[in-house]
């Protein structure tokens, strides 16, 4: 499966940490169900795996009602440096715009 945000296909929905690889990348923090997910954060990480599992031991991701139900995930690995680069700054302008009214992905 993946989840689209602009042109950028991402690996996931993932509702665990398991299948994603120790690597750089992206990760969108999504709410919802499969038909219907609101991209609740966009975050940097250079060990995707790693800052995943801190963060759900952390924040309990994956139980409590309000909190994000999976994560999907754009490995570095498949851009150049610099096109990565890019990649971040569309997709953190595109996030910061629609803040304003929640940004759904199918």
């Amino acid at each position: 499966m993946s989840v689209t945000l602009l042109k950028y296909r991402f690996d996931g929905p993932f509702n665990n940490c398991e299948s994603i690889e120790s690597t750089e990348g992206l990760y969108v923090i999504l709410k919802g169900d499969s038909a219907v997910l609101e991209v609740i954060d966009l975050r940097h990480s250079l060990n995707l795996a790693q800052e995943l599992v801190d963060e759900q031991n952390s924040e309990d991701w994956f139980g409590p009602p309000n909190a994000p139900t999976s994560i999907a995930v754009l490995y570095a690995y498949e851009f150049e440096p610099a096109e990565f680069e890019t990649v971040i700054a569309e997709l953190t302008d595109w996030l910061a715009v629609t803040r304003q009214s929640p940004a759904l992905v199918a």
